[in-house]
């Protein structure tokens, strides 16, 4: 089971993030100026986390992978923590891919 929470920083920003029960975070969101924005996000996230192609991955300058969720504008809607391994990467998108559309929605 996953848990999407919306967050608000103090310069009256919101962002998201994706967290497992365990509270390992899978998925982060831009900073945006409304909480209906960051929910609308969410939306868009579950939307296209069932999309193939939806997910590009990435490989930082020191080896680590993270990966992406776009929007079918190629449009970021979310990225991930980095993974040491490959195969750390390819579980993160496959528990997204799981539990994503059962998540519920928490504010802090």
């Amino acid at each position: 089971m996953a848990t999407f929470f919306i967050i608000y920083l103090k310069k009256a920003h919101y962002y998201f993030e994706l967290k497992t029960a365990s509270g390992k975070a899978l998925l982060r969101g831009d900073n945006l100026e409304t909480r209906e924005q960051c929910e609308e996000e969410v939306r868009l996230v579950v939307k296209y986390s069932r999309k193939k192609g939806s997910f590009s991955r990435h490989t930082t300058h020191d080896g680590s992978f993270y990966f992406c969720l776009n929007d079918k504008e190629g449009l970021m809607l979310a990225s991930s923590e980095e993974y040491v391994t490959e195969k750390g990467l390819k579980k993160a998108i496959r528990t997204v891919r799981k539990h994503v559309w059962r998540a519920q929605i928490e504010r802090e």
